[in-house]
C-alpha cells in the first residue's frame, strides 16, 4: 500500500506506529507478530495500556481543569481587544475543546474494555 496520497497527519500517525514498534523490539526484544501469549495474555496487556491512558488522560484534564482556575475565566470588559485576549480566548477554548475530547476518549475507552471483555466471556 503506497501511503505517498495521504495527508500528512496520517503519515505522522503511521511515523508515529513504525517509531513505535522499533522502540518496543528494541526493549522486548520481540513484536506483535509473537505467539506466546494467550488471548488472556494480549487482553491484560490491553487492559494495562487503556488504563495507562485513562491515567493520562485523566492527568491533563485535572491540569486544564486548574489552569483554567488559575487564570480565570472572566476577562475585565473593554471595547478593544489586544492581541493578549484573542490568543486568551483561544487557548481557553482549546484547552476546553481538549478536556472535551479526554472526557470522550475515557468513556469510548471503557465502552472499548467492556465489550472485549464482555465478548471473550461470553464465547
Amino acid at each position: 500500500m503506497s501511503y505517498k496520497h495521504c495527508d500528512s497527519i496520517v503519515k505522522s500517525v503511521i511515523e508515529s506506529f513504525v517509531e513505535r514498534s522499533e522502540v518496543g523490539k528494541k526493549k522486548y526484544n520481540t513484536d506483535l507478530d509473537r505467539t506466546d501469549l494467550s488471548i488472556n495474555d494480549w487482553l491484560q496487556h490491553a487492559q494495562e495500556e487503556h488504563m495507562d491512558a485513562i491515567l493520562y488522560l485523566e492527568k491533563i484534564k485535572n491540569v486544564v481543569n486548574d489552569d483554567e482556575k488559575l487564570l480565570g475565566l472572566a476577562q475585565p470588559h473593554r471595547h478593544k481587544y489586544t492581541f493578549y485576549d484573542v490568543m486568551y480566548y483561544n487557548y481557553s477554548y482549546a484547552r476546553l475543546q481538549l478536556s472535551n475530547i479526554t472526557d470522550n476518549i475515557i468513556q469510548h475507552s471503557h465502552k472499548i474494555v467492556l465489550a472485549i471483555c464482555d465478548k471473550y466471556y461470553n464465547d
